[in-house]
C-alpha cells in the first residue's frame, strides 16, 4: 500500500476554514489521495509541532478540533510504523 507523510504545512492548510483557496485544494488533494486507497500518516511530531504553534497563537480550541475532525481519515503516528519496521 503507498503512503504519504504530512508535514506541518499540509497537516496546517488542511485545517484551515472552507473557502481558504490554498486549504481547499489540499482538502480536496487528500480526498483524492484517500478515494485511491492511499494511506495518508501524519507522524507524531508533527501532530505536536502544528499543536504546539496553534496553542502559541491562541488558536488552539477552534484548530484542534479540526485537527480532531481528520482523524478518522489520517494515521496519526509514525512511531508505530517504525518500531514495526524495524521489528522491536
Amino acid at each position: 500500500m503507498k503512503s504519504i507523510f504530512l508535514d506541518s504545512t499540509p497537516l496546517g492548510l488542511l485545517i484551515t476554514k472552507p473557502g481558504h483557496r490554498q486549504g481547499d485544494e489540499c482538502r480536496s488533494w487528500l480526498m483524492r489521495h484517500l478515494a485511491n486507497g492511499i494511506r495518508v500518516i501524519v507522524p507524531e511530531i508533527i501532530d505536536y509541532e502544528l499543536r504546539r504553534e496553534l496553542l502559541r497563537l491562541g488558536n488552539m480550541l477552534r484548530l484542534m478540533h479540526r485537527i480532531e475532525l481528520l482523524r478518522p481519515q489520517i494515521l496519526r503516528t509514525f512511531r508505530s510504523l517504525c518500531l514495526h519496521s524495524s521489528g522491536i
